[in-house]
């Protein structure tokens, strides 16, 4: 698959440039104005306004902003070290909903495989980030195997979406915690 280009596509906060995308033939690569690669001097604050906008290409130039959310608190399970999953009970995982946003929502994704390079299995839940909990119920897990490795990814974002005149962009903004995990 070819990509479709927009140009290069800039992040901006306050009106300093975070990272800039170059557009290059198989795809985008990044560059940072503080860094290349980015690294995590790239922040911002929950609430500032995010702008990105594009120089154009075969999507023609767009502009954009999405509010920057809080970032995601997991409160249980304990995102340390490696998880144990029962794959025979629910899984409930809970966090502190951001208090900036109301329009979040919450993904919980559960990826199993005989190795750390292949992935067998995937259960993935939605959730309200309001509702501060999301239960992955045993039948669905239940669907994994014993003795596999993964990962446990929960992840908080919204959508903002672009109307550009030839296309429609999604701006996704958000936050994930990871955890390895194995499964009985």
């Amino acid at each position: 698959m070819i990509p479709v280009g927009a140009g290069d596509v800039s992040l901006t906060d306050h009106g300093t440039t975070l990272a800039t995308l170059m557009a290059a033939t198989s795809g985008y690569s990044a560059y940072s104005s503080v860094g290349n690669p980015p690294t995590s001097t790239l922040v911002w604050q929950p609430g500032d306004a995010l702008h990105v906008g594009s120089t154009g290409g075969a999507v023609h130039s767009f502009a954009g902003s999405a509010t920057a959310g809080t970032p995601l608190s997991v409160l249980s399970p304990a995102l340390a070290g490696t998880l144990s999953v029962s794959l025979s009970a629910d899984l409930t995982v809970s966090w502190t909903p951001d208090p900036l946003r109301s329009d979040e929502t919450v993904t919980v994704n559960v990826y199993a495989g005989t190795s750390t390079n292949q992935v067998d299995g995937q259960v993935a839940c939605l959730a309200s980030d309001a509702s501060g909990r999301a239960t992955v119920p045993a039948a669905m897990l239940g669907q994994l195997h014993a003795g596999d490795h993964g990962q446990l990814v929960v992840s908080r974002f919204s959508l903002s979406a672009i109307t550009g005149d030839n296309a429609n962009i999604d701006l996704r903004q958000g936050s994930s915690a990871v955890a390895s995990a194995t499964f009985q």
